[in-house]
């Protein structure tokens, strides 16, 4: 719009009998006005500012503990399922440019708990976290707890295999629950004189 009225006003300036060279630099300096302003706040100029700061710098201040397993899950599925069987004890956050991440197992998933104390499967959990984060791997804290089984009774405390175990169970009850209130399978029940002693859901 701008470069518009520009324009409009160069051609009155060349029909007074304006210098031309003037005029061809007066078009050149709003064209590239014009441009900048039109751009400002579209995808070109995020492009060209995220070319100027460089994504892998930024860390990754509002993923989750969810999202990093799923990162993992496709990167190294063994060490995603690890990390299954403890659980966060507090949301993970990045504070002043720090990872800090405070992972709990149960005593009767000691052998993960072990297991991630060898110093080079810790480097490796590092790094991942690092990568996934994007920040420095020296920017990563991860503090290791057993909870016995006193503490898991008073904070509720479970493991993210023992959730999923749950949540399976509580959808295959919900099924049989469902097929055993269907109409048609109360109709067969009445229509043979019998009852349905047992569902098995596969």
């Amino acid at each position: 719009r701008l470069l518009g009225v520009l324009l409009a006003a160069v051609s009155f300036y060349m029909a007074r009998g304006g210098d031309s060279s003037i005029s061809i630099k007066l078009v050149f300096m709003g064209s590239a006005f014009s441009w900048m302003l039109s751009n400002s706040s579209g995808a070109g100029w995020w492009s060209w500012m995220a070319d100027l700061i460089p994504d892998k710098i930024q860390p990754r201040e509002k993923s989750s503990w969810e999202e990093f397993l799923s990162f993992l899950n496709k990167h190294s599925p063994a060490s995603a399922s690890n990390l299954e069987q403890g659980n966060i004890l507090q949301p993970v956050v990045v504070s002043n440019n720090t990872l800090h991440v405070e992972l709990g197992f149960g005593t009767a998933e000691q052998v993960f708990y072990d297991y991630l104390h060898d110093r080079d499967v810790m480097e490796r959990l590092k790094n991942n976290l690092a990568t996934f984060f994007k920040l420095p791997v020296t920017r990563v804290r991860i503090n290791l707890q057993l909870v016995d089984q006193q503490k898991k009774i008073e904070t509720n405390f479970r493991s993210r295999a023992e959730n999923s175990k749950q949540q399976l169970q509580l959808k295959q009850q919900q099924q049989v629950d469902q097929l055993r209130n269907d109409p048609l399978i109360g109709f067969a029940e009445e229509l043979f004189n019998s009852k349905i002693d047992k569902v098995i859901i596969k």
